[in-house]
């Protein structure tokens, strides 16, 4: 009987062991919602029989993937058992490295968020940046009690272009020689496993679209400032990367501004050092970018601050029309610390700057996002569940157990 390749490996059709391979990925998925439940009320939710529900649940636990956790105790009938997967079964790490700091985080296959730890990043050689991001990766599993062989995906979030490989940066601006292979190589050694890199953009519009708190915005464009300056797009509900994985990069666009109309790279009008040069103009002054955002923002400030806001919104603007006038978005997303940071009157301001580039068409709705800082460790992390998720879901076609678990 010929073999049909499906997403999840190569199966026979109208054979026993694909209806079985079919009923447990049933039950495993019904279950990594979380929630323990017992043998009637999967039968409810998945369509199946009881007996098959046990016999799947069955051999599930025998591979090591759902555990009994209780007895249903609320409502009428017999007490029944409960079973839900096994939490220890797999884990993903998601990475978040910016000039500054380094962040990992550590999930269960569930999504449970089981240790994090941040760590400044030295503003040393790349050697000595590598060894703390090591040390950060370290620091998250000793407080989860797992090796680096516990991880099954490791997802690293940076400032930079990523190959569509996701194993190779094109630039890393803040980070010195990042982008050479001997570099990336010494990461690998120094993290005792494979890794995935990706856009540090991409994964919070990934972010946006997994979190409860994120867009249920099928199309919509995604502005990251703080430090440094990106985008992503994501169009029909699916991250567009480009051919060369290079799609979002709006850094480097040309744009004029000023009365002068003198030509630069959006990034040196909008990033966190040139908001903070434009806030010492209004007499905005603070410490680093983000604060002198708030003190913008502030009652306290007066027509300064809402002027400094109006003047920083048409930068933004001039960068966004590109992207709301080709691609057509449904929503403009602004993130990243220092736009999190202007919250509402920044975005009212930002706004109105772009219905006015853009008033020959249909205005586009924006938002800022209510994830913070943290969109880019938590898109790593929902970025390697899926991975995760995906090869146990996988490892059921041919009853084994996935690369590096139990």
């Amino acid at each position: 009987m010929k073999s049909i390749q499906g997403d999840l490996g190569t199966y026979v059709p109208g054979t026993p062991r694909l209806a079985r391979s079919l009923n447990d990925q049933a039950v495993f998925r019904l279950l990594l919602a979380g929630t323990a439940l017992d043998g009637p009320r999967i039968a409810l939710r998945t369509g199946l029989s009881k007996p098959t529900v046990y016999q799947s649940l069955g051999r599930l636990a025998a591979q090591g993937f759902v555990e009994q956790t209780g007895t249903k105790t609320e409502g009428f009938g017999p007490r029944s058992k409960t079973y839900g997967i096994v939490p220890g079964l797999s884990h993903a790490a998601g990475i978040h490295v910016t000039p500054r700091s380094a962040e990992a985080r550590i999930v269960d296959i569930l999504g449970r968020v089981v240790s994090t730890t941040s760590i400044a990043l030295p503003e040393d050689s790349a050697e000595s940046m590598c060894r703390t991001v090591q040390e950060a990766f370290a620091s998250a599993l000793g407080r989860a009690g797992l090796t680096p062989r516990h991880i099954h995906r490791t997802v690293i979030g940076m400032p930079s272009p990523v190959g569509r490989d996701g194993g190779s940066l094109v630039k890393t601006p803040g980070l010195p020689r990042w982008e050479a292979p001997a570099t990336l190589e010494l990461l690998r050694k120094a993290l005792g496993t494979a890794y995935h890199l990706e856009n540090d953009a991409n994964l919070a519009a990934m972010a946006e679209q997994q979190d409860e708190r994120g867009t249920s915005a099928e199309n919509f464009v995604l502005l990251w400032v703080d430090e440094g300056v990106g985008s992503a797009v994501v169009t029909d509900g699916d991250l567009y990367r480009g051919p060369h994985g290079m799609a979002g990069e709006i850094d480097n666009i040309a744009t004029a501004r000023g009365r002068s109309r003198r030509w630069g790279k959006f990034h040196n009008s909008v990033d966190a050092d040139a908001f903070l040069r434009l806030a010492a103009t209004y007499e905005v002054n603070a410490p680093d970018a983000s604060t002198a955002m708030v003190l913008a923002r502030s009652p306290k400030t007066g027509v300064r601050g809402t002027r400094l806001l109006a003047t920083y919104a048409e930068r933004l603007a001039i960068g966004l029309a590109t992207f709301v006038v080709v691609l057509d978005p449904e929503l403009v997303v602004l993130s990243g610390g220092l736009l999190s940071a202007g919250g509402e009157p920044l975005r009212a301001a930002t706004d109105e700057a772009l219905r006015r580039l853009t008033s020959h068409r249909p205005p586009v709705r924006t938002a800022v996002s209510r994830l913070t800082e943290e969109a880019v460790v938590q898109g790593a992390v929902y970025s390697g569940l899926a991975w995760i998720r995906t090869e146990v879901l996988r490892s059921l076609i041919s009853s084994g157990i996935p690369s590096g678990g139990r």
